[in-house]
């Protein structure tokens, strides 16, 4: 079973705009929702990152940054986030942040995210 799924339609996406949770971070802005429909026991996280052309003017670069948050998530998210959706948002003020400095970033955003739905479950 795969691990992650992409996030393709435009009714998805402004699902998730409206009624997700939003992180914001210096380098990523986030949308989690875990608002599930039908009999999601064995969904995947599902994913979107979107890169601006104002953040990596050459499609190279915005590739390189989608792989790098698509990876992190697979390792690290996944697991914890099945039945949820994530939209990613490299910010331009990470232009010149390496891979490392995005996982912790990652890792802080998600960690309040983890509290949030600690917080809802008492």
């Amino acid at each position: 079973m795969k691990t992650l799924q992409s996030i393709r339609t435009k009714q998805e996406f402004q699902s998730i705009f409206d009624h997700g949770l939003i992180l914001k971070g210096k380098l990523l802005k986030v949308w989690v929702d875990y608002r599930v429909s039908g009999s999601a026991a064995e969904r995947p996280l599902r994913l979107a990152i979107i890169v601006s052309r104002k953040t990596a003017a050459k499609a190279t670069d915005r590739n390189t940054w989608r792989r790098r948050i698509r990876e992190i998530m697979r390792k690290k998210y996944a697991a914890k986030f099945r039945n949820a959706a994530v939209i990613v948002v490299v910010k331009k003020s990470a232009q010149i942040a390496v891979s490392g400095e995005i996982e912790k970033e990652m890792d802080r955003l998600f960690s309040s995210v983890a509290f949030e739905q600690e917080k809802k479950r008492e």
